[in-house]
């Protein structure tokens, strides 16, 4: 894959997911198109790393300590309003991936997609997220 910017034009991401594995992974996957800035293990490491960092995009993991993704989404809205936050996850009942929308989550994509197909929808949100807070900012 090619990378879409030079390294310092490439959108910055934050993984949330406890899977250490996972997160490297994903990290590894993605590093060409985004400039990795960290990585957090639970909900509240996620919302600390996405306070001190104001990155573009998160990619979160549903299932994690300390609240999961839904404490992670409430919280990087609050302290990170320009974030898109991507939710990632095995396979959610509807109910769930619903109250992660109604918290602030721009979009859920099913773990197991090509890192292609995640990285566009990563790009995808960070531009519907950033045109969604210009209109609410209007």
């Amino acid at each position: 894959m090619t990378s879409l910017a030079p390294a310092d034009l490439r959108p910055r991401l934050m993984i949330a997911d406890d899977d250490s594995v996972v997160r490297a992974m994903l990290g590894m996957s993605l590093e060409h198109e985004f400039d990795v800035i960290g990585v957090a293990g639970d909900g509240d490491e996620a919302v600390e790393l996405a306070r001190t960092s104001q990155p573009d995009a998160a990619l979160v993991d549903v299932e994690m300590p300390n609240g999961g993704g839904l404490r992670a989404v409430s919280g990087i809205v609050e302290v990170a309003p320009d974030t898109a936050i991507v939710v990632l996850s095995g396979d959610e009942a509807d109910g769930t991936v619903r109250d992660l929308i109604q918290a602030g989550a721009t979009a859920y994509r099913r773990k197991g997609m090509t890192a292609q197909a995640l990285a566009q929808s990563l790009i995808e949100s960070i531009v519907a997220h950033a045109a969604e807070r210009r209109a609410q900012l209007r």
